[in-house]
Formats: structure tokens, C-alpha cells, sequence
């Protein structure tokens, strides 16, 4: 009788079939592949057996490094015990705040301390976990609360949210002087180097931060143009909006926003391109390898592209018209804050 090990001589020694149950059971049949849905027939969103294995969907969040299981078990009973510590230290000590005096701005503190902390614990996973899951709920705690925030201070006048906002910075309050960038429009050396402020460096980090978020260069460069166009078109409510021609078309759009655009997508080319390969740290050698290790951590797990389709259909032409205005509302919106009222009157 022919042996097993003669049966599959081809085979190696590392292969996995030498232990598999064909091997041992040359009779043994295998499995008919399942069929979709249920013996066959579609199963329907709304009707569907969340326990069957199909519906299953591993969530992002249980995929980790399981060389640093450390940092992925849960540790809700612990941070509970630390932060009621801390609480109840600072709330009765005196090394903190001394009996007697204004307690109101580390009661906020406190409160805002408290409540991250639940974010970091409770809320759910989005889709970033670089660096850690954790990480990034703490950064929906901090926008959630900033959201509730402008909720509140939109049913306040003017005059009791800026009151308000000295309490977090004393130095506000103060009317900032409005500088005019059209006094001399000579294209001169000294006044290119006069419009040559921390506004450019603000320009092009601004405009690579919108190149990351958008990854689109048409997308940017209708972006740029129509934010010189507002500007045109508001300088006689706005003093700093009447630049000249050369430092709106060429030194805003053809080399601060064009810079900023042109380093943001390369860095977006480079994330689309770039291999990734998570390798644990248990499995990676040598100091250096370790290392780099350490600090890939803090890179993107993977990277989309964007194709808008702008003009695929008509619903793609409205939301990109429609995400264009909500961008230029922002630009705008912190040059409308520091103007005192009555110059939009006027």
C-alpha cells in the first residue's frame, strides 16, 4: 500500500497540506463553496441576521500592532480611579488655588479636562489610527466642545461675546489697526518688500494645509482666484483687502497660494505612492529599524486620492459649488470678526 509521504512527493516539507486533514484522509471530500446571501437568495439591508458570519464586519479599530497590546486594552476602570484622584485634589487642595479666591476658570478647566477624557474612553473609533485611536477621539472631544461653544455664542450680542472671550485671552477686546496695502502700487524692490509680511508665510502654509485637504489642484487654484475676487469685491468694508493688482494675482495667487499648493500635492503624491508596510515592533531588528518603526507610527496608515468629478453629474457640480462657498465663508469669517460694526454700516 502506497504511503502517504509517497503519495505527495511533490510536496515540501514546509507545506501546510502535510497536516491537513486531506493528507491524513485521502477520502476525504471537500467543502461546497457557500453560496451569497441565504442558500442563494439575496438577503435585503433591512432584514438581514446580523450574526451570520457574512454580515460580519471586522472594524478597523481590532486591526493594531500586537506587539504594543499595551496601548489597545481597555483601561476605562483605571483612568476613571486617576481622574477622580486628580479631581478631588486639586478641588480641595490649597497648593492649586488658595480658599477664597476665584475658582471659576479651573472649574472650566476642569470640566473640560473631565469630558476628553470621557471622549478618549467612550466615543467611538473614526477613521484615522495613527497614532492611536485614542488620539484622534480626544481631536473630536476638542472640536465637539469648540462646536458647542460658537452654538452658545451665536444667540449672544456682539459686545457679551467679545467680553466673554477676554476671559480666555485678557490681551482681546483691543481694536487691531486695519493696514491698507494699496498706498503705494508702484512695482518697485522696496514696496514688494514692504507687502512682504508673516501674511505670505500665513498664505502658504494656509494654502498647503487646503492642498491636503483637497488634493486637487483645480479644485485650489478656483479656490485662490475666487478668494482674490471676494477680496475685490469687499475692500470698501474692509481696509486690508485693497491691495494692488501685483499683490493680489502675483504675489498672493502666483507665489504664496501656488507654492503652498504645489508642496501640499506633492506631499499627497507622495502618501498615494508610497509603500506602506506596518511591521510589528517585536518583528522588526536592530536599533535604527526600530526606530524608524517608532515614528512611522505617527505617519498615515494609508492615503485616498480625491476625484471630485466635478462635472460626472449634476449632484457632483452642486456639492463642489457648494463646498467652494463653505471654504470661502471660512476665509472670510476671521476678517469679519476683528471689524467694529459700524464701518459694515457704513
Amino acid at each position: 500500500m502506497t504511503s502517504v509521504a509517497e503519495h505527495n512527493v511533490e510536496l515540501s516539507h514546509t507545506s501546510p497540506a502535510e497536516d491537513s486533514d486531506a493528507v491524513l484522509s485521502p477520502t476525504a471530500e471537500a467543502e461546497p463553496e457557500p453560496m451569497p446571501g441565504l442558500d442563494g437568495t439575496p438577503v435585503r439591508w433591512y432584514d438581514a441576521d446580523r450574526t451570520e458570519p457574512y454580515t460580519r464586519i471586522t472594524p478597523f479599530q481590532e486591526r493594531h500592532d500586537t506587539s504594543v497590546e499595551f496601548f489597545y486594552k481597555p483601561v476605562t476602570l483605571s483612568t476613571l480611579a486617576c481622574g477622580l484622584i486628580v479631581l478631588a485634589y486639586v478641588a480641595t487642595t490649597q497648593d492649586v488655588l488658595e480658599e477664597g479666591r476665584d475658582k471659576r476658570r479651573v472649574g472650566i478647566y476642569a470640566a473640560i479636562a473631565s469630558f476628553l477624557t470621557f471622549s478618549m474612553i467612550q466615543f467611538r473609533d473614526g477613521p484615522f489610527i495613527r497614532p492611536h485611536p485614542a488620539f484622534w477621539r480626544i481631536v473630536l472631544g476638542v472640536n465637539l466642545l469648540y462646536e458647542l461653544a460658537l452654538v452658545f455664542l451665536l444667540f449672544q450680542d456682539l459686545g457679551t461675546a467679545r467680553v466673554m472671550m477676554t476671559y480666555i485671552d485678557p490681551n482681546l477686546g483691543v481694536p487691531l489697526p486695519e493696514k491698507s496695502y494699496a498706498e503705494d502700487c508702484s512695482l518697485t524692490a522696496t514696496t514688494i518688500w514692504n507687502a512682504l509680511d508673516i501674511f505670505c508665510v500665513a498664505h502658504t502654509l494656509g494654502w498647503f494645509g487646503k492642498a491636503m485637504i483637497l488634493r486637487d489642484y483645480w479644485f485650489c487654484w478656483i479656490l485662490s482666484i475666487a478668494f482674490e475676487l471676494a477680496e475685490y469685491s469687499l475692500q470698501h468694508q474692509l481696509a486690508n483687502f485693497a491691495e494692488c493688482w501685483w499683490d493680489h494675482w502675483i504675489l498672493d495667487v502666483l507665489v504664496c497660494n501656488w507654492i503652498g499648493t504645489y508642496l501640499g500635492m506633492k506631499v499627497c503624491q507622495y502618501f498615494e505612492v508610497k509603500p506602506y508596510e506596518w511591521r510589528g515592533l517585536r518583528q522588526t531588528r536592530g536599533l535604527r529599524s526600530k526606530a524608524k518603526r517608532v515614528l512611522s507610527q505617527f505617519s498615515p496608515h494609508d492615503f485616498t486620492a480625491f476625484k471630485w468629478g466635478t462635472a460626472s453629474s449634476f449632484t457632483h457640480y452642486i456639492v463642489v459649488v457648494l463646498l467652494l462657498a463653505v471654504f470661502l465663508a471660512a476665509e472670510l469669517n476671521p476678517f469679519y470678526l476683528k471689524v467694529q460694526p459700524q464701518f459694515l454700516c457704513g
